[in-house]
């Protein structure tokens, strides 16, 4: 190394006095320039490692410096060759005087936190300023960024940089593949990758992070300084820092989220730009709410996933459900406690939950995985077994964890051990917490949910509207909490067909929400949507359209065009435009849901399932049967293989499987998958049971088309009482149900009783369905041609009448079904002597079908 020391010697017109730092590729000296007269830096390559490409390294450095002009960035002022050695490139700098490096300085100076970050922020602007210009540092350390006795950050060094949009970059520099260049304890987790094609400027964010926190916390957020480099690489790309509270815990909170954004391993999930990272510390130094969230539990949970893909995929995801579970549902319950008692307690519920993760629910299903992947069922079953008892003195976190497994198994449809859970959750959290805490209120909103699916809706609502009275009272109407359960409730009554009472609860809660939370609030959005449904239900088309859009619109601002609201959301408006009659537009919008479900979910994801299942309905809809029973068949395969046979999800497609070979009249097949059905549904949801009841009119709709009349009376028969008991006499299925019946009692010509039950189902149509909906066309059309039939010719008129301005308003004037009450009009003016009328009707036919009629 002496033989490389030029101290003493004159470079070009440079005097070199003295080496002031050393590093892998040269060493640094304070110089003075003749002309004109300063005192500069002079970097020069060391002799012997000066290879072609590191040359062209060192040359390229100093040719991407000369662009940048920044107070905070050490200008370059020149570059040659030092011949002498061997054609050893050197350049020259600017000089800055009794410099320190800035984590030096700060302990000199004694720095406060808050002097500290304002310095820190000048060092990103300075970052910013070469990312702009198309520079990445990539070596950005303390020892690269000087401060003056001024107190003015200099950045230097910027040797392993490279331009990102240069075609220098491309012509001059390529680093080989595996050779790691900078300082590794500062390198990005992808910059240990060593691949230069795969950095970009976020990876210069990283290393920010790692200064600001060394600058912070005296320390680094990890000791590499004695691990080989292959360990030392593993753990900055898989291990969590420190936590900097743990290190200093006036570092709670804001700073600390700051800190752990910039360091996050997933350079998507870092700030962006080290413009953003120096916006929060503003932000932070000004007293305003800083951009970045803490990384959730879930999040956290998934990156231990990764690093343990060993292990068993359904444990995995189980933990990662049950620690955002804990965590959520504990947080109300920390606020309510004491500033001093909430660190301590938080602690403690944590120590709880990961002993349980590791020892007791991962550690019990370990054994049983062999080699293969547990099911999330025995992940479930095996964290159930082994929670008894678990924690005597930390009830809650007992409450939190039983909340997680009673909800995953309703998810599953095991609705009975979900039910065992919940129920001992809310019992706990009533005698721990009282019966007006907020905890204990979010357990019974989860039992209501639970009971909705289990076809408990009279419980269900006993329970919801009870959450949402104490919600009311404890929490206050306006708050997000309150207004989430408010939202269910409201779903709760649109789906039973009291479209009215949902009405009546959502149209004040979006208000309340949008003034209280503000128009781009998860809540408010929540709210939103489900206002949209209950006004496309009750018939308020028009204004379920103009919400529906702008919900679209708020969520792909807000949350972007992937989140999975914004998927439910297009999903719903493509729905609405079906039920309006724009089969186009909504198969548009039903392909891009699906799209972007695969894209986002992954092809096999239950999400992703739904969207299937939905295109294939929406194909059926416009009497592509063939190509929705492919689709159904491919979503009901791997629907039985993920979710299980017996799964609520599972049964939804092997029901509209059923359907579209009904629809193309292989009445037998379908006639045997409806019995399969209505096996799984009776002993899924019980006999008695609103799914069972929809399963039975089906089938007997299909046993009727079979002609096996008397099998499908008792069936409909059947369905029409369970649907009286489930719904009530005005609800829709139970009005289908009734008209059902009453087709097969025509066609076995009893008369009087398909006349009444006939009438029945027209007459309850009014309050089922919202003015101008088809279906009350269609009731009242079925009714009109058995009066007609009974040559009730008054009668069928009025009915005829109402079915005909019925179908040509929801439908317009050349739909089948509107073309189809003309005819049956022009059929009955005939046969009751009235030529003028049936002319009328008879004009608005086809010609076609003006034919036919005539003849």
């Amino acid at each position: 190394d002496g033989d490389d020391d030029l101290t003493g010697k004159r470079l070009s017109h440079y005097d070199l006095r003295r080496a002031i730092a050393t590093g892998g590729m040269g060493t640094v000296y304070e110089a003075v320039q003749e002309n004109p007269h300063r005192t500069v830096a002079v970097k020069v390559m060391k002799q012997g490692i000066a290879s072609r490409s590191a040359m062209r390294r060192f040359e390229y450095e100093s040719q991407i410096l000369a662009r940048l002009r920044h107070p905070g960035i050490a200008q370059v002022y020149e570059a040659g060759t030092y011949d002498e050695g061997g054609g050893v490139p050197y350049f020259v700098m600017e000089y800055v005087p009794d410099a320190l490096h800035i984590t030096e300085y700060a302990r000199d100076k004694k720095l406060t936190t808050r002097q500290r970050l304002e310095l820190f922020g000048q060092v990103c602007e300075a970052v910013h300023h070469g990312h702009q210009r198309g520079i990445i540092h990539r070596d950005l350390k303390p020892a690269n960024i000087l401060v003056d006795p001024s107190g003015q950050p200099k950045i230097i060094d910027f040797g392993v940089a490279r331009a990102t949009d240069s075609d220098i970059a491309l012509t001059t520099l390529h680093t080989q593949l595996g050779e790691l260049v900078g300082t590794l304890q500062y390198m990005s987790p992808e910059q240990c990758r060593a691949d230069p094609d795969d950095l970009d400027t976020r990876s210069d964010v990283y290393s920010l992070g790692v200064v600001l926190y060394e600058l912070l916390c005296d320390r680094l957020p990890y000791d590499v300084s004695h691990a080989p480099v292959p360990e030392a690489v593993r753990v900055i790309r898989d291990e969590m820092p420190v936590r900097p509270s743990t290190v200093n815990r006036k570092l709670r909170g804001d700073l600390e989220t700051v800190l752990l954004k910039a360091l996050e391993k997933d350079r998507d999930r870092r700030y962006q730009s080290a413009a953003e990272l120096s916006a929060d510390i503003t932000r932070y130094l000004s007293h305003q709410p800083i951009d970045a969230r803490p990384p959730s539990a879930i999040y956290q949970l998934r990156k231990f996933a990764r690093r343990n893909r060993g292990l068993v995929t359904g444990a995995v995801a189980v933990v990662v459900i049950l620690v955002a579970s804990v965590t959520v549902s504990t947080s109300l319950y920390l606020r309510a406690e004491s500033a001093a008692r909430e660190s301590d307690r938080q602690a403690s519920i944590a120590r709880a939950v990961n002993r349980f993760l590791n020892r007791d629910l991962l550690g019990a299903v370990a054994p049983v995985a062999e080699g293969r992947n547990v099911t999330v069922r025995e992940v479930l079953d095996a964290a159930s077994e082994n929670l008894d008892g678990q924690f005597p003195d930390e009830l809650l976190v007992e409450a939190s964890i039983r909340e997680t497994l009673g909800d995953t198994y309703r998810q599953l449809a095991e609705y009975d051990v979900a039910s065992e859970h919940l129920m001992q959750a809310l019992e706990l959290r009533t005698q721990l917490q009282g019966v007006d805490h907020p905890d204990t209120i979010q357990s019974t909103y989860l039992l209501a949910q639970l009971r909705f699916a289990e076809g408990e809706i009279d419980e269900s609502e006993a329970l919801a509207r009870d959450a949402l009275a104490r919600a009311g009272r404890v929490i206050g109407p306006d708050q997000s909490q309150t207004l989430l359960y408010t939202a269910f409730l409201g779903n709760l009554y649109r789906e039973i067909g009291r479209y009215h009472d949902a009405l009546r609860m959502l149209k004040p809660a979006w208000e309340t929400a949008r003034r209280s939370l503000g128009p781009r609030h998860p809540t408010t959005i929540d709210v939103m949507v489900n206002l949209g449904l209950a006004m496309r239900f009750q018939g308020a088309m028009d204004e379920a359209e103009v919400i529906m859009r702008d919900a679209l619109a708020i969520v792909r601002e807000v949350l972007g065009e992937e989140h999975p609201t914004t998927i439910m959301t297009l999903n719903n408006l493509a729905d609405l435009r079906s039920a309006m009659g724009d089969y186009d537009e909504a198969e548009t919008m039903w392909r891009r849901s699906l799209e972007l479900r695969r894209r986002v979910f992954g092809e096999e994801h239950p999400r992703t399932l739904t969207g299937m299942n939905n295109l294939a309905v929406a194909l059926g809809l416009r009497g592509r049967y063939a190509e929705a029973e492919l689709l159904q068949r491919k979503t009901l395969t791997i629907r039985r293989r993920v979710l299980g046979e017996e799964h609520p999800k599972t049964l939804v497609s092997l029901s509209s499987l059923a359907h579209s070979i009904w629809r193309q009249d292989r009445l037998e097949e379908a006639a045997s998958l409806y019995t399969q059905l209505l096996e799984l549904r009776r002993k899924v949801f019980g006999p008695e049971s609103t799914p069972v009841s929809l399963t039975l009119y089906s089938l007997g709709i299909v046993r009727r088309d079979q002609g096996r009349l008397a099998e499908a009376a008792r069936v409909l028969t059947e369905s029409l009482e369970l649907a009286r008991v489930a719904y009530g006499e005005q609800h829709r299925q139970t009005i289908m149900s009734r008209h059902g019946l009453a087709t097969i009692h025509q066609e076995l010509g009893q008369m009087d009783e398909a006349e009444r039950l006939f009438a029945a189902a027209a007459g309850l149509s009014r309050n089922a369905w919202p003015e101008g909906h088809w279906k009350i066309a269609y009731l009242h059309y079925e009714y009109g041609t058995l009066l007609l039939q009974r040559e009730r010719y008054g009668d069928a008129e009025a009915a005829l009448l109402t079915a005909y301005d019925g179908y040509r308003a929801a439908a317009g004037p050349e739909h089948w079904r509107t073309l189809g009450a003309a005819e049956s009009l022009v059929t009955l003016y005939d046969a009751w002597g009235k030529p003028e009328s049936a002319a009328e009707y008879r004009a608005m036919l086809p010609v076609e079908q003006e034919t036919v009629a005539s003849d």
